[in-house]
């Protein structure tokens, strides 16, 4: 699969049978997307049509966190949202416990002002 998706070309050149590889990506994360879907609603009760808004925005702020092109970024993004909300959740005072939300996307401004490239940004080198 990481050949595959680091160069389809070169992977079909020696003999990796490149869509295979995508349809079995593919159907992994719908499986796994199923499952975790499946596991949340069973937890919330019901579903609306904004029930997965809330988790897909964290999941967005934790990927730009981290970096769209790192994975170990995006899972340090995730890890540093959840640190952060859960401190917030700690030790500000009941009052302001609802502005943790508006709290996480400053954090994510913050982030885009200074490093847009995420918190494990990569020197790119260009090759001639």
């Amino acid at each position: 699969m990481r050949a595959t998706a680091q160069s389809m070309s070169t992977a079909a050149l020696v003999g990796v049978r490149t869509r295979r590889v995508v349809t079995t990506a593919l159907v992994i994360a719908g499986v796994l997307a199923c499952i975790a879907s499946f596991l949340w609603y069973a937890k919330a009760g019901s579903v609306t049509p904004r029930s997965g808004l809330e988790i897909t925005m964290v999941a967005f702020v934790a990927l730009v966190l981290g970096g769209l092109r790192n994975i170990g970024g995006a899972v340090l993004g995730g890890l540093l949202l959840g640190l952060v909300d859960s401190f917030m959740a700690a030790y500000l005072p009941s009052d302001v416990q609802g502005l943790t939300r508006a709290l996480t996307y400053t954090l994510l401004i913050a982030v885009l002002l200074l490093r847009p490239d995420g918190l494990l940004q990569r020197k790119v080198v260009p090759t001639k």
